[in-house]
Parts: C-alpha cells; structure tokens; sequence
C-alpha cells in the first residue's frame, strides 16, 4: 500500500483573515474531505518597539468550560509616530499549550479593536480583550501583537490558569472598571451588566467611582437555605503592609449569581488599593475568596504598567 501526505499551503497575514477566518478556512478544508487541519507556520516581520500590560480574568462558560479573558493595555505615545488620539487596530496571533503537552491546543489569529471606555482624561492608552473558551488546566501562552501599518509589535509568553468552575462553590476574577450606564447606588448589590462584558480599568481619578463586579457558582439552590454571606474588605498598599481602608462590608442571605458594587473614591487618597472578596456558606461551613488591585492617581496620561494582575 502507499501513502498519500498532502501539504497545505496558506499565507498568514491581517488581509487574509479578512477575506477569510481561521473558522471559515477549516471549514473549507473539512467539507475537500481532509481532517484535523492546523496551521503550523505565522510570520510576519515587525518590530519589538511595543510593551503593553496584561492580565487576565476567567469565568465559567455556558458549556462548562471556562472562559478566558485576555486583557491588554497600550501606551500609543510608545509608536513612532505617536498614534495618540486614533482608533488603534491590532492583530494577536499565538498558541496555547496545555501544561506538559508539546502539541498546541490551539492556534489563533485575532483582529482587536479598541474597548470603548469612560476615561478621565485625554489619556493615550488603548485597551483591547481577547476571549479564549478552554478546558480548565494551565496554559502557556506564546503571543504576538502586530499594529500592521507600522509593523511594530511585542511577542511574550504568560502562564494562564483556567480554573475549574464545575463543582466547589467558587468565585469568578473580580472586573475593576467605571460604573457602567450610571453610577449606581453606593453598596448595590445587584450588577447592571455581566462582568465579562466589562472593560478593566484599574485606575482612578481621585473623586470617583469604582465598580467591581463578579460571578458565584455552585451556590446551593434549595429554597430552604438561608443564602450566602458576602464580606468586601478593602486595603491601602504601601509597600509590604496592607492597611485597612474603611469599615469592612457584610451581605447576608445573598442569592444569585452574578454580583456588582459601586465603591465611591471621593475621600480616599492616591495610591495602591486591593480589594478582597470572601464568599461563605453558612450551612456547609464552604468558601471562596478573590482579590484584585487597582490604583488612584490624578495623572490620567500616565502609561500602564507592564504586568497588571487580576
């Protein structure tokens, strides 16, 4: 008997994707009849001039899995020109691999578009999100950002945890952004939007208003139970203490899913914050906790910084 290898060919490039997908291009050569198809091989020449901030968030999707949020932040004063005050297009393309794994578990190439976002200033960063539905497990992921007209860019590679939302009572990443719409009341409970529809935005002008959203999962459902207690603690950084900032808040019979509150910043001086969320289940004695850091600073030009962790 004899083999029959076929090799596929196919450029990699913004204008490609445009006139057809990654989901488009498999789906041509599934219907040709070949199977598994992958794309091994996406160059293009840029230059390394770029440093933007990430972080990521994870909720769980509507499948189970978990959904992956890739945010990033751009300094467009570091383009040369300054891209400043323009609309800001960029492709990202990678691969991620499952811990232990030398096969990819995906490729991908995305073109991202500029969140639209309140600011408090003329600033000059631009903020992007990617979204990634995986299996839980850990992730390393090698990036490529690409500003195709002026072929500047970044590759990095991060580690990215997708939790495991499928069973214990458990908490989503907290989303740290503008009240959405309209400030809400100080302390509301419930959220205006889901929290993965939520740009980030980690810093604040003195004065304003923060809001924090999330999601609980695995919460009991039986009518008879009390509901859950939820506790925001919030603190001051300075260097390596955590100094209390404010009175401790306390919901309980909380029910529900999805959770927002508006933390008004008018008396809080500038500086690093960190928010903790604690989640407890009177009757089972079970628990859940997250935490997040943003930061008040009168400067709103001020470029962000190169890691920012959820």
């Amino acid at each position: 008997s004899m083999s029959v290898f076929v090799v596929m060919l196919r450029a990699i490039g913004p204008v490609t994707h445009k006139i057809m997908s990654m989901a488009d291009w498999r789906a041509a050569v599934a219907a040709a009849g070949f199977g598994n198809p992958e794309t091994h091989v996406a160059t293009e020449y840029f230059f390394p001039t770029l440093h933007p901030a990430d972080s990521y968030r994870t909720f769980r999707a509507s499948d189970g899995s978990t959904r992956l949020l890739l945010d990033l932040a751009l300094d467009l004063r570091e383009f040369s020109p300054p891209l400043a005050g323009t609309s800001v297009e960029l492709v990202l393309s990678g691969s991620l691999f499952r811990e232990g794994e030398v096969y990819p578990a995906t490729h991908f190439v995305r073109t991202l578009t500029p969140e639209a976002q309140a600011t408090d200033g003329p600033g000059a960063t631009s903020r992007y999100l990617a979204a990634f539905d995986l299996s839980p497990g850990r992730y390393r992921a090698d990036l490529t950002l690409l500003e195709p007209g002026s072929h500047q860019g970044a590759a990095f590679s991060r580690t990215l945890v997708a939790t495991d939302y499928r069973q214990e009572l458990s908490l989503s990443s907290l989303t740290v952004t503008r009240p959405p719409v309209s400030p809400p009341d100080a302390g509301a409970r419930g959220s205006i939007s889901l929290p993965w529809q939520l740009s980030v935005s980690p810093t604040f002008a003195p004065g304003k208003t923060l809001y924090f959203s999330y999601q609980i999962y695995n919460a009991p459902t039986e009518e008879a139970h009390p509901g859950l207690d939820v506790e925001y603690r919030f603190y001051r950084v300075q260097g390596d203490q955590q100094l209390a900032a404010g009175a401790p808040v306390l919901h309980q019979g909380v029910h529900g899913e999805t959770m927002g509150y508006a933390l008004p910043l008018s008396r809080w001086p500038e500086g690093e914050y960190r928010i903790q969320v604690m989640v407890s289940d009177p009757v089972s004695g079970s628990g859940a906790f997250r935490e997040t850091s943003f930061r008040i600073e009168s400067n709103s030009k001020s470029a962000p910084s190169r890691r920012e962790k959820s």
